[in-house]
């Protein structure tokens, strides 16, 4: 809840607010859901290393994209 109020304090817009929010929370839905399906039928090792590199991955990305030029 942090950050959503901090942008929306910072620019003002809380339609970017919304967007942060919708960034930071979606993927927990789209990947977090089925992961732990999977991690029920399959060996739970299998399907956690490739998930954790994935949240790596989304981390390692969104830091220079959402970063502020400097």
């Amino acid at each position: 809840m942090a950050v959503p109020a901090q942008v929306r304090d910072l620019t003002g817009s809380p339609a970017g607010a919304g967007v942060i929010g919708l960034a930071t929370g979606l993927p927990m839905v789209l990947f977090g859901l089925p992961s732990g399906a999977l991690a029920d039928i399959a060996d739970r090792r299998a399907v956690v290393r490739p998930a954790i590199a994935g949240q790596l991955g989304g981390e390692l990305w969104r830091v220079p994209v959402c970063s502020p030029a400097r």
